[in-house]
Order: C-alpha cells, then sequence, then structure tokens
C-alpha cells in the first residue's frame, strides 16, 4: 500500500484530471500513470549553490567518518 498525501489545491488539481479522463476511481488513475511512465520530472539546476552544495556533501562525509570512527573505538555504541 502507498499513501500519497496532497494539498487541496493539488486534489482538485487531480480530480479535475480524474474527470478529464473519465476516471473515477484513484487507485486505478494512479496505477494506470505511474505504471504508463506518463510521469513527468524535471531537473532543476542552480549554479550559483553548486559550491555551497559540494561543501555540505564534504561536511556529511566527515561526519560520517567521525561516527565511523567513534563507533569502532567503541565510543559510541
Amino acid at each position: 500500500m502507498k499513501q500519497v498525501f496532497l494539498t487541496e489545491e493539488e486534489n482538485d488539481r487531480l480530480l479535475a484530471l480524474m474527470a478529464k479522463e473519465q476516471e473515477a476511481n484513484f487507485s486505478a488513475y494512479a496505477r494506470k500513470k505511474l505504471l504508463s511512465c506518463e510521469i513527468e520530472s524535471w531537473t532543476v539546476n542552480f549554479p550559483e549553490y553548486e559550491q555551497l552544495t559540494e561543501q555540505l556533501i564534504q561536511i556529511g562525509r566527515s561526519i560520517n567518518v567521525i561516527a565511523k570512527l567513534s563507533t569502532q573505538v567503541g565510543m559510541i555504541s
């Protein structure tokens, strides 16, 4: 079982799309859309955040190394 949480506006839009395709059953509509590869996706690029993103990735890696070493030497159980 999967759950989808929608705002009121999103739900209204979904109901309108279902009505347009004459589909009253959400499960049937969702299966049809999810399994038919009709879902659109976009990749958004923010070049001004590339340096910040890389720094955050490095911080995350450092935290992971600290956690791993702490676990290995018994500081964290």
